[in-house]
């Protein structure tokens, strides 16, 4: 068993023989219906309001979001009930990082409606829900640092100046303190999402799980994971996830704060405090990560809509 952030991660589940094969190893944490099959070799199929791996299986209506790696190969069964069951699928490279998604179509009755609201929200809208994401996510990094600190008045300041649009960049600039002073024992530390290794590693991964959930979420919500707020790049297929995903990050930065310099990604334990993210209390009303997701999503899909003035969007808080 693993205790992390005041969560409870049980080291029952119905995978446990295959994460500890050397040739066969998965992270499967059904309580928070995220599985991790990066480093597994071998099938996966569907069946029976499964999902089976070898002789190891997990209820269908238990997952949200799978991750897979280059030595697995996908049966259409599991394509099939992924899409059936709202499942989103993540492939990665050898790194670890998602180079593609499989998404089910959203059912949400609104979904036609929402889409066509999006492409034509009015700059002034855009630019009101990216200056509130952008508050909600220097409050969040603010609860990371101590309060006596200078870099949590400095990241204080910032969040009073955050204007519509963010002209000034100050989310860039709050960053740039923020990467400074977040890890006591390692103040030179610099955030670089392309290193595969250090803490810079274990946020990634962190982040990949958010990102699933996002989507996931935006999906059901109606929503066109395209158009984003902000985040606009010709490239980018999940902009609106890249939007919404930026008040949740500072958990992720919570979790690594927890461990030492040395921690590797490799560590199953590690890998499995860092789904265990989204299960944990996100604001003072005590809801969880994972609901927040969606709070926030059905919250956006009202509001390109036309239904109030301002987008509402919690921070995170320290519990």
């Amino acid at each position: 068993m693993v205790r992390h952030a005041g969560a409870t991660l049980t080291t029952d589940c119905p995978f446990l023989g295959m994460c500890c094969s050397q040739q066969q190893r998965c992270l499967v944490m059904a309580q928070w219906r995220v599985l991790d099959f990066q480093k597994y070799e071998g099938p996966i199929a569907a069946r029976q309001g499964k999902l089976f791996a070898g002789e190891r299986s997990v209820p269908l209506a238990d997952i949200s979001t799978i991750l897979t790696g280059p030595r697995c190969s996908l049966h259409a069964s599991l394509l099939d009930r992924a899409a059936h069951f709202e499942i989103i699928l993540l492939a990665c490279d050898w790194r670890g990082v998602p180079i593609s998604a499989a998404l089910p179509w959203s059912s949400n009755t609104r979904v036609g409606a929402r889409h066509a609201a999006q492409s034509q929200l009015s700059e002034g809208r855009r630019k009101n829900a990216w200056m509130q994401l952008v508050k909600a996510k220097i409050a969040g990094q603010r609860a990371n640092l101590h309060p006596e600190s200078a870099a949590y008045r400095s990241l204080q300041r910032l969040q009073q100046e955050v204007r519509s649009g963010d002209p000034s960049n100050t989310e860039a600039q709050a960053a740039k303190l923020y990467w400074k002073s977040v890890f006591l024992d390692e103040p030179g530390f610099v955030r670089d999402a392309a290193m595969s290794t250090d803490r810079n590693a274990l946020l990634n991964y962190g982040y990949t799980i958010l990102r699933g959930a996002v989507i996931r979420n935006i999906v059901a919500a109606g929503l066109w994971p395209t158009l984003g707020f902000w985040h606009h790049h010709r490239g980018n297929v999940f902009a609106l996830a890249d939007d919404l995903i930026e008040p949740f990050r500072p958990v992720v930065d919570h979790v690594v704060q927890g461990f030492s310099i040395d921690t590797e990604l490799g560590d199953l334990g590690v890998r499995a405090s860092l789904v265990a993210s989204l299960d944990m209390p996100f604001a003072t009303n005590g809801h969880t990560v994972g609901t927040m997701i969606m709070e926030l999503a059905q919250t956006v899909g009202a509001y390109v809509e036309g239904e109030g003035t301002r987008l509402q969007v919690s921070s995170w808080r320290v519990a």
